[in-house]
């Protein structure tokens, strides 16, 4: 069970990232600047999450 929960977690933070990465490279240019240091800030803490979750995911599968 606890795969499971991993892999959905893991899903979740992709969407995460995927949502304010999207944001960037779209809409950067429209957004002010302390909108924009929120988006970077989500989108640097969700692929530092994303990193942590895999990793954790790959250990628990080794063992």
């Amino acid at each position: 069970m606890k795969t499971k929960f991993s892999l959905t977690t893991i899903f979740f933070q992709v969407m995460i990232f995927g949502s304010s990465l999207f944001v960037i490279l779209t809409q950067f240019g429209l957004l002010r600047q302390p909108t924009k240091l929120i988006i970077q800030m989500i989108c640097l803490l969700g692929l530092l999450s994303l990193a942590i979750a895999i990793w954790n995911y790959v250990r628990e599968e080794k063992d």
